[in-house]
């Protein structure tokens, strides 16, 4: 079992992502976007940060993006390693790069469960 942090700011693709994540034996901490995110990473007295092996973000959201979340994890000592997946339906080759520059995993909308799976299994190799 792992710690995923979700960001998806689709309500019903959240809700899919994350009872697929649940089915699967994770705990998942979700978020409706990046702003939402980071405070659940940073926590708070009255919620501290959860422990987390796996992000699974969304690239296009409304306050910021994906990457540019991913990028504040990455200077983050906490969150540094934490290995990443992008889901995403946009095709542009701009994102397939940014996901392969900060060494995350990019996964087309839409995915299917076992797409999903192996996807977060290849990450949890990586984490360990």
């Amino acid at each position: 079992m792992a710690g995923i942090l979700l960001v998806e700011d689709d309500p019903d693709t959240r809700r899919m992502l994350e009872a697929w994540l649940q089915w699967m034996g994770h705990d998942v901490f979700g978020a409706t976007s990046a702003t939402e995110a980071v405070h659940l990473v940073e926590g708070s007295t009255q919620a501290p940060a959860p422990a987390l092996h796996v992000a699974v973000l969304d690239i296009v959201m409304p306050d910021h993006s994906g990457v540019e979340l991913l990028q504040y994890l990455r200077r983050r000592p906490v969150t540094r390693q934490i290995p990443a997946i992008f889901l995403s339906a946009s095709e542009l080759d701009t994102d397939r790069a940014a996901a392969r520059a900060l060494g995350a995993h990019f996964v087309p909308k839409p995915v299917t469960r076992s797409v999903l799976q192996a996807a977060v299994e290849s990450a949890l190799i990586t984490y360990t």
